[in-house]
């Protein structure tokens, strides 16, 4: 399968299916085109961990943008 370039995302919803067994994942691009994929609930929270995770390495790096300024804790 060939790589193609990333593309920028556009809108992104989770439905839980109607079996309660798990979700679908509805993404669209920034030209229309959508991938929906369905997940079982084990997958979304890994998925979930995986986000989570990425945006605690990336605001420990930048230091937390949602701190208040001059707030400290040494």
């Amino acid at each position: 399968m060939a790589q193609s370039d990333p593309r920028t995302l556009s809108r992104f919803t989770v439905t839980p299916q109607e079996d309660g067994t798990g979700f679908r994942l509805h993404i669209e691009d920034e030209t229309g085109e959508v991938l929906e994929v369905d997940a079982t609930r084990d997958q979304v929270e890994l998925l979930t961990d995986s986000l989570d995770d990425a945006l605690a390495e990336t605001e420990a790096a930048a230091g937390d943008p949602d701190a208040p300024e001059g707030d400290d804790e040494d």
